[in-house]
């Protein structure tokens, strides 16, 4: 913890761990559990420090989840799916780039709500008492809602 920057940081020796972890999983085919399992626990010790973390771990718990399968077998192989490898190579260009997360968030500075249904959106900004919204296109409104809710805060922030 950096208290001149009120920041949590990953500390270089555990970054150094991550790469090199993240360098042998993605040079083999296969890796053991209990390997990967170990990857995961410096990932999830790394939330308090790198706010997109919580984002690139789940389907490196999944494969290892998968590898267990029936058995608590932690030298059993497992093969990275092609998400896992890709959460992976986040982490080795992230790591360091993404080291630092305030202890306190930023002050909100402007305040909307927003709701979707399948027929349209809108969006209401509480500082500007401003509105706006619109119909989805017939391609849109077949989508999920929840794909939906995405795109109306998408719509929103434009």
């Amino acid at each position: 913890m950096d208290t001149v920057q009120f920041k949590v940081f990953v500390p270089e020796e555990k970054i150094e761990n991550i790469l090199s972890l993240a360098v042998r999983l993605n040079t083999q085919k296969q890796v053991k559990v209990k390997e990967l399992a170990s990857f995961i626990g410096l990932l999830i010790n790394a939330f308090h420090a790198i706010l997109e973390a919580p984002l690139h771990y789940r389907t490196l718990e999944h494969n290892k989840l998968e590898g267990l399968a029936d058995t608590d077998d932690y030298n059993r192989p497992v093969v990275l799916s092609t998400q896992s490898v890709a959460e992976v190579i986040w982490w080795t260009d992230n790591v360091r780039a993404k080291n630092g997360k305030w202890v306190r968030p930023s002050p909100i500075n402007i305040w909307v709500q927003t709701d979707a249904s399948t027929l349209g959106w809108g969006a209401f900004c509480i500082d500007k008492d401003e509105h706006t919204g619109g119909r989805w296109s017939d391609i849109e409104s077949d989508c999920h809602i929840n794909y939906l809710e995405l795109l109306k805060l998408q719509y929103s922030l434009l």
